[in-house]
């Protein structure tokens, strides 16, 4: 199973420098980016997943502008592929504890400014209708050592779309 990684936008700065991401001129660190392209190949790759999934399929295209499109913009979700064919996206938040008591409470809809509003680590969203178990369970792992500095996240999970819809998620 391998990753895909975010494309990484180019700093500004001279031309005869090789770019480093998330380096300016002044060698100030800033946020990496994923550039629009890797953006949107990616939505199209999570569109597909998300139309095998049973607990996706029945989404509405506009629930990738709240469900899917922030993280992508944000770096905070990742793409895994095995036998170059995706198998599972996952994204997440650093969430408030405000946001986190909504989540908890029944409210899976992130406004943009929810996903990096603090630090608890949540996995928001998976969708993986090829993934076993064990892959998901190695999926985490790497999301713990990766991203998330050795603290397994908490994980939302909905059983079906009609329970997110009807507040009833619960966390794994």
């Amino acid at each position: 199973m391998s990753e895909q990684k975010s494309a990484r936008s180019k700093p500004k700065g001279n031309a005869d420098k090789p770019a480093q991401a998330g380096v300016t001129d002044g060698e100030i660190p800033r946020p990496a980016v994923p550039d629009s392209a890797q953006v949107f190949t990616t939505l199209g790759a999570v569109a597909w997943l998300m139309g095998r999934s049973p607990a996706h399929r029945h989404l509405f295209m506009a629930d990738l502008d709240w469900l899917v499109l922030p993280p992508l913009q944000l770096g905070q979700a990742r793409l895994y592929h095995r036998d170059n064919q995706p198998i599972a996206y996952v994204s997440w938040g650093f969430l408030s504890e405000e946001v986190e008591a909504r989540l908890l409470a029944g409210t899976p809809r992130l406004k943009p400014t929810d996903w990096k509003s603090g630090d608890r680590p949540w996995v928001i969203e998976t969708v993986a209708p090829f993934a076993q178990a064990s892959a998901l369970e190695e999926i985490v792992a790497d999301l713990t050592k990766t991203v998330f500095g050795g603290v397994r996240p908490n994980i939302i999970v909905v059983r079906s779309r009609q329970k997110v819809h009807g507040h009833e998620p619960s966390v794994w």
